[in-house]
């Protein structure tokens, strides 16, 4: 089975407010089974504002913004995705693995 693939953006929970990346990955058109072909798509989390849209989740809808105002601040407190579907479709996330590496300010303490 094949079908229109769906757009992902990473989302980010940072300072208290929601973030979808503005990169986005797609999904293959291709229908995929149990046993694959998966696609890997990696991100390197990156603060800047340029990067990122604001994210509104109210009324069980997920809402896309216009880009924050200032740069991400805060701790990193939660991790999401949101897929737009053009069809009605699935996308599996089968793993997620965040890597995290030490402030270096904070390992000086």
């Amino acid at each position: 089975m094949t079908g229109t693939p769906v757009v992902v953006r990473f989302a980010v929970e940072v300072g208290g407010g929601w973030y979808a990346s503005k990169a986005v990955y797609t999904t293959t058109p291709a229908g995929v089974t149990n046993t694959g072909p998966w696609d890997v798509r990696n991100m390197r989390f990156d603060p800047k504002a340029e990067n990122w849209l604001e994210l509104k989740l109210e009324d069980m809808e997920a809402k896309l913004g216009a880009a924050p105002s200032t740069d991400l601040t805060g701790d990193l407190t939660g991790i999401g995705f949101v897929a737009t579907f053009a069809q009605r479709q699935t996308v599996n996330f089968n793993f997620v693995e965040i890597i995290g590496v030490p402030d270096s300010a904070s390992s000086e303490e």
